[in-house]
């Protein structure tokens, strides 16, 4: 079974899967074993901040 893991930098303005659009952008990764997808990232905790602090999401996936 293939394992793979997909590595995403995306820009300010992307939109988000919670909904509004990221101002920063964010940088997130999806893991697969083929059949479930996991998704874990790192953005701004308020996506209106272009800076510090940030949190740790799970809900990018793609």
């Amino acid at each position: 079974m293939p394992y793979t893991v997909t590595i995403y930098v995306a820009a300010s303005g992307t939109p988000l899967a919670s909904g509004g659009t990221s101002k920063a952008g964010h940088v997130y990764y999806v893991t697969s074993d083929g059949q479930n997808k996991n998704s874990f990232g790192f953005a701004p905790i308020v996506h209106e901040n272009n800076g510090y602090p940030t949190n740790f999401g799970t809900t990018d996936i793609r």
